[in-house]
């Protein structure tokens, strides 16, 4: 299996030579997906959603490629902004990454990242001081000046 995927890059299980087990996984096989709703993989996205296997290696564009390439519903039942934040559920990599394939590959324009997309901290104000600061835990934590 790790030999396919070297050679064929990220595919869905069904173009795998073999069923994917517990040990492809323990030598390295991955599994991407992402979530449609609460009610389970793919259920705002017209139907379920295939994962597509890849190794560490594969860089996070060509496995969205794949992945996307195996699940062409998404294109049709997503928005670009929402598949963005799914993709990003898995890190800011996969979220650049996201944002690039739909751009290029798909003409999906996913607009100007804003800070929110981008993972920037957001200043927000300290009920105690109402001093705007990043991170309100660690404020709170060393000393909030406000009490």
């Amino acid at each position: 299996m790790i030999d396919y995927l070297e050679a064929n890059g990220p595919a869905p299980g069904s173009d795998l030579p073999t069923e994917v087990a517990a040990r492809h996984r323990a030598v390295g096989v991955h599994s991407f997906t992402i979530r449609g709703a609460r009610n389970g993989a793919g259920a705002s996205f017209g139907k379920q959603v295939v994962a597509v296997y890849h190794l560490k290696e594969h860089p996070p564009a060509e496995v969205i490629d794949a992945f996307l390439e195996a699940n062409e519903h998404l294109i049709e039942h997503g928005t670009p902004n929402g598949l963005v934040r799914r993709f990003g559920g898995h890190g800011p990599a996969w979220r650049d990454a996201a944002r690039t394939v739909l751009e290029e590959e798909y003409g999906m324009p996913t607009g100007d990242p804003g800070p929110d997309s981008r993972g920037s901290p957001q200043k927000v104000k300290c009920p105690r001081c109402e001093e705007f600061i990043d991170d309100l835990g660690s404020h709170l934590r060393n000393g909030c000046e406000g009490d």
